[in-house]
């Protein structure tokens, strides 16, 4: 990780340490061009009191090494006015100037770097809270869209019976070498492909609870690399399944944890028209266990991976933008997360993350 400052922060260090030394080299010009003698004793006074502004310049801006760097600097300039234009006049109190300089220096510098302390925490404060309420209206716009799509699937489920109903009717009056034959069939299509749209948004609207047993990451992996092995030869996608044999059983619901893979594997498949390598892979630690799902296509763009999760967004032609949501909905409900990298193979990495034991078993609800 870098350390390095931003050229925005380094720029304004660079102009308060030009006002610092500008301060000092003015400061130092007026007590040194000014004669010794008691008439002007009282100037002398003001003009070592001005070192006081570079002090805490140099504490507020860089915090205790700038206000003890800037006192040290004070004290190395005034100590020799002191000894070479006072000599044996010098007087008890401009000694115990030079250490009220560094006094300062240093109670200012540490105020200063508590101010900045706090400052920071505050800052971080602020935006785990703005972070908190952006989630906040994420989370109300997406219930609403769930309202929303319950609400029409289930107002378009009623007609969508009825013509389903109809249709063998149609399939009787039109005979198979009949040319209007085509366009029955085009409705029996549609209709099931309607009827699966409006599933989708029904699960993903209100998804029922999870089916909680103990079963094998990697008997997943198995069973979705054998589903879509011969889908992905014909598109020339070679398909690998990498498995870790310490991984052992998880609570879950593997009907739909199967679903969530299989989604995955099917866009990444889609992602490689020209052909290319999908892998599926287990590993684990003591409470964890991962199966990430990568290929070797294009990738993904900074603008696309923002908003991968979200219902109804997609970058496919005929996409719904529900095949993402729902699968970030059912890993969330098993207390999961999907992490999205970029793969070693050049294309994209969606990892599914599951706790080893269900949620309510390890002090969390079980919604």
């Amino acid at each position: 990780m870098s350390h390095e400052e931003p050229a925005g922060t380094m720029s304004q260090n660079r102009g308060h340490l030009l006002v610092i030394l500008v301060s000092l080299a003015v400061v130092s010009a007026l007590h040194y061009s000014t004669p010794r003698n008691a008439d002007l004793h009282v100037l002398h006074n003001l003009w070592r009191r001005l070192y006081y502004v570079p002090i805490v310049l140099g504490a507020f801006r860089f915090g205790l090494r700038g206000g003890v760097a800037t006192a040290l600097a004070v004290s190395g300039i005034y100590l020799p006015h002191v000894l070479l234009q006072w000599g044996k006049s010098a007087r008890s109190d401009q000694f115990l100037e030079i250490l009220m300089f560094n006094v300062i220096g240093l109670v200012t510098g540490l105020l200063a770097q508590e101010l900045q302390r706090k400052r920071a925490e505050t800052q971080v404060a602020y935006d785990r809270l703005a972070e908190s309420f952006a989630r906040a209206r994420d989370a109300e716009r997406l219930a609403a869209m769930g309202q929303l799509s319950a609400a029409l699937s289930h107002e378009i489920r009623n007609p969508l019976a009825s013509i389903k109903g109809s249709l063998p009717i149609l399939l009787e009056a039109v005979p198979e070498d009949d040319s209007r034959r085509e366009f029955v069939d085009v409705v029996r299509k549609e209709i099931t492909r309607l009827e699966d749209l409006t599933t989708q948004f029904l699960e993903y609207a209100r998804p029922p609870r999870p089916s909680w047993a103990e079963d094998s990451m990697n008997d997943i992996a198995k069973s979705v690399t054998q589903l879509v092995r011969k889908g992905a030869e014909r598109s020339q996608v070679r398909v690998q399944c990498v498995l870790d044999e310490g991984v052992g059983l998880c609570d879950m619901d593997s009907n739909r944890i199967r679903q969530v893979v299989l989604n995955l594997a099917l866009n990444a498949i889609q992602a490689m028209p020209e052909g290319g390598l999908l892998r599926l892979t287990t590993r684990h630690d003591e409470e964890t266990i991962y199966l990430a799902v990568e290929d070797s296509g294009p990738g993904l763009s900074p603008e696309a991976r923002e908003h991968l999760f979200e219902p109804f967004f997609t970058t496919k032609e005929k996409g719904t933008g529900l095949g993402l949501a729902v699968v970030y909905q059912w890993v969330q409900r098993h207390g999961g997360e999907v992490r999205v990298s970029d793969s070693v193979l050049g294309g994209a990495c969606f990892t599914v993350v599951l706790p080893r034991r269900r949620r309510d078993q390890v002090g969390e609800i079980d919604d």
